[in-house]
């Protein structure tokens, strides 16, 4: 009879706690002792999406999990998410593929089956690995919520997991948090708590010790406190975790601006550049006022017919047409693309939740967009012949637009069945449906090479492709876990 496998779920005591970062840490500490560990969390609600090798879509904390566990990304480990769109609902996400969009009310009558379809995703992972992290959503002490709790209670009751509970110092009140959050939960899951842990520490760490001494008196096992930790190239889950902006020392740098849409997704794209020597990147409100940048980009945007009407409404899309006129490049990925050409058109409603919405779009590239009802899911890696070089592209489409490109586009890549994956205007405004084209360096640097001529300006770039960035900062960051907190209870192969 196979043993069951080792098993923790990480909770905390609300949103951005820093459970998603734990959870990777654990896989890339438990995959360098030696096991098979996969991550999981039955239920996700985010905007940060990534594909499988299978065409599947789920969580990009979980995705970023199974990389830190060296084994590869599969819908099962997330096998429901939710992405929220604003006044509409969720659209649900179930086993890699959408089930359209729901309201709160209508997802809860599929409850009871979509759990199973969790349990079952979380049994065949059990069966296959030595060792499972699971994740936790929130605060699993939502008692309004309790008997619909997938992430949290109804995980723990089908995986009988011991926990560990993470608190964000940072925000204030975290022993608040941690006891208050005890004393709430179900007494057959408190009594499976590992111990507690505060995260984002900054400062002198002895100022700790009474407080750590405070909770081992109320029977409460403190596993550590974990410090600030800087330049770690990983992916957040939310938008929660989104800087306003990355300082830059360098004189003469790009000036890059993001537009953080309200419907903003897979904001991850812009990693890369945050990252780059020689860049200033900023993300601003649509609307705000603020100096002429070198580079603005549209990023996604899961209601894209919503993002542009805000852009109107702001008059950011006029200062975006201006800024373009005098030289500003733009740059649209996937829903910013969209927004970007002539037109877009949702008749189904899959994208926009209302049927027969449509709308003219900035018109700087000459495309134009109609919503499918199914969605593309696609890893991409080729090589084209783009007018910054021959480059080898890659990354992944999660869409529901079908664009199609007009005469006076220039279509710099297409994808296997004729769909335009990278066009330009031929001078300074371009769009893709590639989430993470600017995660390597050949193209990313070309890109702000060109940029940087186009401008009169001299730049040298000095980021590292991202894949090798994040092996980095994962082994920086299971070192960090491994220095500051009681590891104990995870397991060592013995001899």
């Amino acid at each position: 009879m196979k043993r069951a496998p080792f098993q923790v779920l990480v909770l905390g005591t609300g949103s951005h706690a820093g459970k998603s970062l734990l959870a990777a840490g654990f896989c890339r500490i438990l995959s360098d002792r030696g096991f098979s560990v996969a991550p999981f969390k039955a239920q996700n609600m985010a905007l940060n999406s990534a594909v499988t090798d299978e065409g599947l879509e789920m969580g990009r904390a979980q995705w970023l999990q199974a990389l830190a566990a060296r084994v590869r990304p599969q819908a099962r480990m997330n096998p429901v998410l939710l992405k929220p769109q604003r006044g509409k609902g969720s659209q649900l996400v179930l086993m890699g593929r959408s089930q359209g969009i729901f309201s709160t009310r209508a997802y809860f009558k599929r409850w009871p089956a979509v759990a199973r379809q969790a349990q079952r995703a979380w049994a065949s992972l059990a069966a296959e690995h030595e060792a499972l992290v699971l994740e936790g959503a929130g605060s699993p002490a939502e008692v309004n919520l309790a008997h619909r709790d997938l992430a949290n209670l109804e995980t723990a009751r089908f995986s009988k997991a011991p926990f560990v509970l993470v608190a964000d110092i940072e925000r204030g009140g975290s022993f608040a948090a941690l006891t208050g959050t005890l004393a709430l939960l179900p007494s057959w899951l408190r009594q499976r708590c590992l111990g507690v842990i505060f995260n984002k520490f900054r400062g002198d760490l002895s100022l700790m010790d009474p407080g750590l001494a405070w909770l081992r008196r109320r029977g409460i096992k403190p596993l550590g406190v974990l410090p600030w930790m800087d330049g770690l190239a990983l992916e957040e889950e939310d938008s929660l975790g989104l800087p306003a902006s990355v300082p830059r020392t360098a004189h003469g740098a790009l000036r890059v601006q993001a537009l953080r849409l309200a419907h903003l997704s897979n904001f991850n794209d812009l990693m890369p550049l945050q990252e780059e020597a020689g860049v200033q990147m900023d993300w601003v409100k649509p609307g705000q006022e603020r100096p002429r940048p070198h580079l603005l980009v549209l990023p996604g945007s899961k209601d894209s017919l919503a993002d542009l009407a805000e852009l109107r409404r702001s008059g950011e899309a006029e200062r975006i047409r201006r800024w373009a006129a005098q030289g500003t490049w733009v740059l649209g990925l996937c829903g910013g693309f969209q927004i970007l050409g002539s037109s877009l058109n949702d008749p189904l409603g899959v994208d926009h939740g209302r049927r027969g919405a449509k709308a003219l779009g900035l018109g700087l590239l000459d495309v134009q967009t109609s919503m499918g009802r199914g969605k593309v899911l696609a890893l991409r890696r080729f090589k084209a012949a783009t007018r910054l070089g021959r480059l080898e592209l890659s990354g992944y489409e999660i869409h529901h637009g079908r664009t199609s490109a007009g005469p006076t586009a220039r279509v710099e890549a297409e994808g296997p069945v004729g769909q335009a994956l990278l066009v330009s205007d031929g001078a300074g405004v371009w769009g893709t449906y590639l989430h993470g084209i600017l995660d390597e360096a050949p193209f990313r640097r070309a890109f702000l090479g060109a940029l940087a001529r186009a401008q009169g300006r001299r730049w040298r770039g000095g980021g590292v492709d991202r894949a090798q960035g994040r092996e980095q900062s994962l082994d920086r960051w299971a070192a960090h876990l491994a220095k500051h907190l009681d590891l104990s209870f995870l397991p060592r192969r013995t001899p």
